[in-house]
């Protein structure tokens, strides 16, 4: 909490009522293709219980260039009118995910997957397109934690 308000600038835990949040404190396996234990491109905050949140990857093994989570950088100030998404939880190849989609043809999204080393992480706003990161390793799966944020009450 101390650290992610630093660097908020605003007093942040991912304390909800004193409690930890459930099922917004995990970790995320994710399996070297075929395997699609990714989510596709999305925003957090089109789930309105993660609106109000504020992400944190930080990587715990297998983390590289071919499979960090996948970001689209400045989409958290694109208007969501110009933003093509499916209206329920998507599916992509026939595989069902728990969040709405981006609709747009393959290659349109010029997603990036920043190098975060162990002891690293990426803070960022719900509102930031990310997701799509198929594992393209062979041999190694990606581990890494994802926590939630939320404003401190005053």
């Amino acid at each position: 909490d101390e650290m992610a308000s630093k660097l908020c600038g605003k007093a942040v835990s991912c304390k909800v009522d004193n409690l930890i949040a459930a099922g917004y404190f995990f970790i995320r396996l994710v399996r070297p293709a075929p395997y699609r234990d990714n989510n596709p491109p999305h925003k957090d905050a089109w789930l309105d219980h993660l609106r109000n949140g504020l992400n944190l990857y930080l990587p715990l093994a297998g983390s590289d260039e071919n499979s960090s989570l996948s970001l689209l950088p400045g989409s958290h100030f694109w208007k969501e009118s110009v933003i093509p998404r499916s209206e329920t939880d998507a599916k992509v190849n026939g595989v069902n995910y728990s969040v709405p989609s981006v609709v747009m043809a393959d290659g349109a999204l010029k997603m990036l997957r920043p190098e975060v080393k162990l002891g690293e992480g990426m803070l960022f706003s719900p509102y930031l397109i990310h997701g799509g990161a198929v594992n393209f390793n062979t041999d190694k799966t990606r581990v890494s934690l994802e926590m939630r944020f939320w404003r401190c009450k005053q």
